[in-house]
């Protein structure tokens, strides 16, 4: 019974690649050819790559939350949570001399 209703839902979606395709190629080639130009440039910092991470929620049992932000906010975070740690053990030391 789903495949049936999954493909009854796709057939039209296949009608519409036909159409689309035929309209990209009723178009000039310098029209297409500049948007893709344009693409690569704009990925080539992987800094600005999103990628998603599961985020535990403690005390639950599910699964967690999803989060999505840059690869380089990630590594700020990270950077500024090392940083945190580093300092709570730096300033829970005993010091000589009452310092």
């Amino acid at each position: 019974m789903f495949r049936i209703v999954l493909a009854t839902a796709t057939l039209p979606l296949l009608g519409c690649l036909g159409v689309s395709a035929a309209a990209q190629a009723a178009e000039p080639a310098a029209a297409t050819t500049t948007p893709v130009a344009a693409a690569p440039n704009a990925l080539t910092d992987p800094d600005d790559v999103i990628k998603c991470r599961m985020i535990k929620v403690t005390g639950s049992r599910l699964a967690g939350e999803r989060v999505c932000k840059p690869v380089g906010e990630w590594r700020r975070l990270r950077e500024r949570g090392s940083e945190a740690a580093r300092d709570i053990v730096d300033y829970s030391r005993s010091r000589p001399g009452g310092q």
